[in-house]
């Protein structure tokens, strides 16, 4: 009887723990959402592997209201009142406890509205790393608590630490299968020919080269003439020294091959880098087409041109006709002028293009404290760096359709980093000019790494923008130093 009663008492308990326990869809969406929201957050701020977020919400029950809209016109049928039925739609009849005279008064045309459960508390459950910083978990969970619009007293976060096992990737496990190749396999076999053929070859090419050396050995060596004509001797040759070898040959079939010396490249210390300041050089010494005429002759045609453009077009002119008709130019005259202007150039120091070389490396902000300075000591001098100094805050000047090619040259991330802590009308510049998907990128990137950008990776940011804009304008597809001159 007890062993029946066990039994017994067993099954009820597996009937009772295989009782599933059904959540509600809107419960379980939400759920998913919170977490799947959290887990990707926190990935991608302190990396995969740190973090196990899961999320447990509790919901009202759904409810449903029923607004009446009007009255309901039921269908009596039958003989008597007592026998009538009332059909509200074909073939249901109504319930029998209720009379015809009662369902003509009672109201059917309604409109059901379900109510959406309200969220009545949340729950996370934060699995952290063993091995991940104790003084960045508070920082962490402050994090889960901003995302989640906390409500203290409504939700709660359970934290535990355990060790998270390191997903590496399997070692692929490799197998040699031992063989034993026999040693006169088909391919051995073949081996062995091969290598038997080349010996063989080699053996013939050394007797056959021996030969040839000393017979070529004996025909090249002057002796007197053999005495007694024996049938067998070998003859001599004798070269007499006063026949005259060919001109480029030489004796005893040795042959001499000389290069010729290059020809001198005159002005080939002209480069890119020092092509303005050979411009500012012979404007400044106010050199004639005549002996610009020389120099640009020997530039290269890519620098040659670019110097040309530096000039008006009846210079040009004057040029070109010194150009096309070939000339032979003194040697001394020459040097003479490539001396000076090589001395010259090695002496000259500063210029547009170095301050710009120099000065594209300096940060904004010294840049700003340098132009303000300028500004009150030295309006002129002010002028002049200002009209070669390119600021970020400067890419105001760019209109809609140069903004949005250079958006499209630079990646979403780089300008949310860059707008941080920009100007709100620089920012709201960029902002119009961007595409949806941009801006929920940037807005996103900012929601959780605003506070914790630094000063420098700012700088090197808009740094980054500023040069692609710089490159963009040199391309001729955008402009910033021609408006910033206005």
């Amino acid at each position: 009887m007890l062993k029946c009663l066990s039994r017994l008492f067993v099954v009820l308990v597996s009937l009772i723990l295989a009782i599933p326990i059904f959540a509600s869809p809107d419960q379980i969406a939400i759920e998913e959402q919170l977490a799947t929201r959290l887990q990707r957050s926190l990935d991608s701020i302190y990396g995969p592997n740190n973090f196990v977020v899961r999320v447990d919400v509790s919901l009202s029950a759904p409810s449903y209201q029923v607004r009446y809209t009007a009255q309901s016109k039921a269908a009596v049928s039958g003989e008597s009142k007592t026998s009538a039925k009332v059909n509200i739609m074909p073939g249901y009849p109504v319930i029998r406890n209720l009379g015809p005279e009662t369902m003509k008064q009672l109201p059917f045309d309604s409109v059901t509205t379900y109510a959406t459960p309200a969220l009545q508390s949340i729950t996370v459950h934060l699995l952290i790393n063993k091995s991940f910083p104790k003084s960045q978990a508070g920082r962490a969970q402050a994090i889960v608590k901003e995302l989640l619009n906390w409500k203290d007293g409504r939700d709660k976060i359970e934290v535990a630490y355990k060790p998270f096992i390191d997903q590496a990737a399997p070692v692929q496990k490799i197998e040699i299968e031992n063989q034993g190749d026999k040693l006169f396999s088909t391919q051995n076999i073949f081996y062995m020919i091969f290598a038997g053929l080349a010996l063989v070859f080699m053996m013939l090419y050394g007797y056959f080269s021996g030969r040839t050396s000393k017979t070529l050995n004996a025909l090249s060596v002057a002796g007197p003439a053999s005495s007694g004509g024996g049938g067998g001797a070998a003859p001599s040759v004798t070269v007499s020294p006063s026949i005259e070898l060919p001109k480029g040959s030489g004796g005893g079939g040795d042959i001499k091959i000389s290069n010729a010396p290059p020809v001198k490249q005159y002005f080939d210390f002209i480069s890119d880098d020092t092509l303005d300041k050979l411009t500012y050089l012979l404007k400044k010494e106010n050199v004639g087409p005549d002996n610009l005429s020389l120099i640009v002759g020997f530039l290269r045609p890519d620098l040659a041109a670019k110097l040309l453009t530096q000039f008006d077009v009846k210079i040009q002119a004057a040029i070109a006709l010194n150009i096309i008709d070939q000339k032979m130019i003194n040697r001394a005259v020459l040097d003479k002028l490539e001396s000076q202007i090589k001395g010259a150039i090695e002496c000259l120091s500063g210029g547009e293009l170095s301050f710009k070389s120099i000065y594209s490396t300096v940060s904004s902000s010294n840049k700003k404290q340098l132009l303000a300075l300028l500004e009150k000591s030295s309006p002129e001098g002010f002028k002049k760096v200002r009209n070669n100094i390119v600021l970020f805050d400067d890419l105001a000047v760019l209109d809609d359709e140069e903004i949005k090619l250079l958006l499209s040259e630079v990646r979403a991330e780089l300008f949310a980093v860059a707008l941080a802590s920009s100007d709100p009308n620089l920012y709201d510049r960029f902002d119009r000019n961007m595409t949806r998907n941009a801006k929920e990128v940037i807005s996103q990137f900012l929601e959780i790494r605003g506070a914790n950008i630094g000063v420098d990776e700012i700088e090197k940011a808009r740094t980054n923008i500023l040069d692609i804009a710089l490159r963009l304008e040199r391309d001729g597809r955008v402009q910033i130093s021609a408006k910033l001159r206005k």
